[in-house]
Formats: C-alpha cells, structure tokens, sequence
C-alpha cells in the first residue's frame, strides 16, 4: 500500500474539496491555516483497520474537516513530505520492521518541521517516556483514543509545532547577525592590518623628507622666501605625521587605554577645518553646549577623526548648496538607545544603529545634512568596511568603518536615520568619565 489522500468534510465545517491534492485552501497558503479550517494530516500506519479506526475518529470531530493522508511505510511517508506541506504527522509506533522513532529521526535528518504524534497498542510509561525522548509530540492510546482526545492532541501538536517553527528561524536568524558580526569583525582586523602597515610605510618616507627639509632649511637665510617654502613644507609634513597617527589609532586593537578629552574643545577646530573645505553656498551650523566640559574615553586625535570624517560626508552629500549641522549635547541612555529621530517620524525614514551603549549619561554628537539622503538597500552597509556608494574617484569605504570602531571601541553607539532626497542624520552616543577617566 502507497499512499492514500482522502478529505473528511464534517457537516459544519468549511473544508474545500480535495484539499489534500491541492497547494491552497481558498487562494491562501496552507501553511496559515488556522484549525477551523481544513487540517492536512499524514497518517503513517501499516494497518488498514487501523486506518479505518482514525478515520472515523476524524470524521467525528465536531466543527473541522481534515485531509487525510494515508502512507503505509516510512518510505512513502517521507515522499509525502517531500512533495507537500502537512500540518501533523501521526504514526504508529510500529511500522513492521521499522518503528515510529525510526521515523521521527528521518524526518529530523531532512530538517522538516512538523509534530509528530506516535501511536502505540501499549499504553505504558516506557513506551511514552521513548517517544517524548525521540521528539514526539504525544503519545497516543489506540485503546483508549477517542475523537475529543484525537481532536485535542492534534491541535496542541499543532501549536507546539508552530511555536517551535519560530523559535527556530528565531534562531536561524540571531545565527546569521552572529555570522556577519564575525564577518565585520574579520574585514575590520583586514583594514587594520592594512592601515598599519600604510601608516608605517608612509611614515618612513614622510620622516625622510622633513629630515631633508630641516637639514636644508638649516643653511637657509631666516626670512628668506626658500626659507618661508621650506617652513610650509614642514608644517604640512607635521600635519601628514598626526594623519598617520589618527591611521595607527584606527589599526590598533586595544582601545581600553585611550585617554579621556572633552568633545566641546574638539567640535570647534573641527568645524573651523570642515568650514574651509565647503562651497561656497553651504552653510554650517555649530550648536549645542560649547562650554560643556564632559570628558568621554578617547583621545582628542581620535573624536576629531569622528567629527571630520561624519562632517566631510555630510559636505559631500548636500553637494554645491546645502546645510550641515553639528550639535554637541547630552543624552541620558536608560535600558537601551532611547529613539530620538532628527527628522519628523515618517516610514520612509531608514535607520541603522550599531553599538549598545550601557545605561547612564552620555555625550550625543549629531551631524545631519539636507542632502540627497541614503538608499534603504545601502544603510545596512554603510558601515562595512570598504563599503561606498560614492565611487571609485570620491570614497575608500574607510570613513565610516573607522567611526564605528572609534565609537564602538569606547563603549558608545552610532545611529544613522536617513530619508531620501531630505537627508542624513548621525548621532554618536559616547559615555561621559566622571573621574578623570
């Protein structure tokens, strides 16, 4: 015997024709069905009277039609769900040579997600305490089985059946954020590496030419025009040297020994450089608490790369003409990153947050533009490592990835929330020291 599709249609029940043959009940899925609604079950049993016995059992349920599947072996059993979704499974507990344990550890090794109910002859506490222990369900009586405890017994399976669907993609999902946290983690120890062995390299060379610069320099007249050039050129070189160190500070890993500096002392020699790299007509604000003295854990070098780094991507972004705005203020963080949208709530607003800072008192750094705005399919991105949307001629995908790890490293967060064609905000949440750091 193969396989056998018969549909139970109680008086009072809504159950479509041949639903057991079909992929939908009334154009829906027949995974949403609910259980007034007709139920598809395999029954894998190698008895026809028995059959029979659930089959009038089932057609005696008040109120609920069923499709039943009949399969008399394992093999046709598997076949059925191979090929089509089911709701239970109920299967003797044995099946000729093979058992009802054997089967459940088949449908396992195929990943299959259905509830099964083992059937037995034996109603004994070694008997249900095996089939619990292979990951049935319930265990059923054949002797004392009757419709209302059939009825019960299928839609507890049911439940239990759906509950652990979604634990499972819950878990499914939580496995691959771990996977590409992972992922982020080895791309960013990649450019770290990299950056380290840049900085290095670059250093040597840069220290060879202001070694030549003093020397020349030395034999100059003092005021002379050679002099004053080669006097330029050193300060540029000592400006490439605090560049180079910001690129150690990004590659270095230990991030705990950072000493403390105070934001509002950093924002304004920041915004005076953003402000001579900007066109003409855009304008940038400077707002918030200047005279606040909070300290956060990290170095001046390293809160300034923050700012110039979110402060040059916002320049970018509004293009020839435009705003940006830098705020500098304190946020009081209790169970979590409290939401606090820049732009008015709206659907269309799209943002990402990395980093979980811990309850207390916190420096926020907000700068937003009124720019063109991020993609929804890039913000998940955006702080990958490499990672630009601005091309080959304008981004490296660094400036961001450098942001998140300052941030990160010092046990804040960063949100970005960006609205197409109205623009981007970013704010950078960082933990105050109140002892000196």
């Amino acid at each position: 015997m193969g396989t056998l599709n018969t549909t139970l249609n109680h008086p009072c029940s809504p159950c479509a024709t041949e639903a057991g043959r079909t992929g939908t009940y009334r154009g829906q899925s027949l995974q949403s069905l609910c259980m007034n609604e007709c139920v598809r079950i395999l029954l894998v049993e190698d008895s026809e009277d028995d059959y029979l016995l659930f089959r009038r059992h089932l057609k005696n349920i008040a109120n609920q039609s069923y499709a039943l599947h009949w399969s008399s072996s394992i093999g046709a059993a598997l076949a059925v769900l191979e090929r089509q979704e089911v709701d239970v499974v109920l299967c003797d507990f044995h099946l000729g040579a093979d058992t009802g344990v054997e089967f459940i550890s088949r449908v396992q090794e195929r990943r299959k997600i259905v509830p099964v109910i083992l059937l037995t002859g034996h109603d004994t506490y070694e008997v249900d305490a095996q089939a619990m222990a292979a990951g049935a369900v319930d265990c059923l009586s054949k002797r004392h089985v009757s419709p209302q405890i059939l009825e019960r017994s299928i839609r507890y399976a049911i439940e239990r059946g759906r509950r652990e669907a979604a634990e499972r993609l819950k878990a499914e999902a939580e496995r691959r954020v771990l996977q590409d946290q992972f992922l982020q983690a080895q791309k960013l120890e990649s450019v770290a590496v990299l950056a380290s062995g840049i900085a290095h390299d670059l250093g040597n060379i840069l220290n060879g030419m202001m070694a030549c610069a003093d020397s020349v320099l030395s034999e100059t007249s003092a005021g002379s025009l050679a002099a004053d050039r080669l006097n330029d050129l050193l300060s540029t070189g000592m400006r490439g040297r605090e560049i180079l160190g910001r690129l150690m500070d990004f590659s270095r890993k230990d991030s705990a020994e950072h000493s403390a500096c105070i934001p509002a002392h950093v924002v304004g020699e920041a915004a005076t450089l953003l402000a001579m790299s900007k066109p003409p007509n855009v304008t940038i604000r400077v707002g918030g608490s200047g005279d606040d003295d909070a300290r956060v854990p990290l170095m001046p070098s390293m809160f300034y790369q923050v700012v110039i780094n979110l402060g040059l991507n916002a320049l970018q972004a509004v293009g020839d003409r435009g705003t940006v705005s830098i705020i500098l203020g304190r946020e009081e963080i209790s169970g979590g990153v409290r939401a606090s949208a820049f732009f008015a709530e709206n659907s269309l607003v799209k943002c990402v947050t990395v980093g979980q800072p811990a309850d207390g008192e916190h420096v926020k750094l907000t700068i937003a533009d009124d720019g063109c705005g991020i993609d929804g399919a890039a913000m998940g991105r955006i702080f990958t490592p490499l990672y630009t949307t601005k091309g080959d001629s304008r981004g490296t995908g660094l400036g961001l990835a450098a942001v998140r790890s300052i941030v990160l490293g010092c046990g804040g967060a960063v949100t970005a929330e960006s609205r197409k064609n109205h623009g981007t905000a970013f704010h950078v949440l960082l933990p105050i020291v109140h002892h000196g750091g």
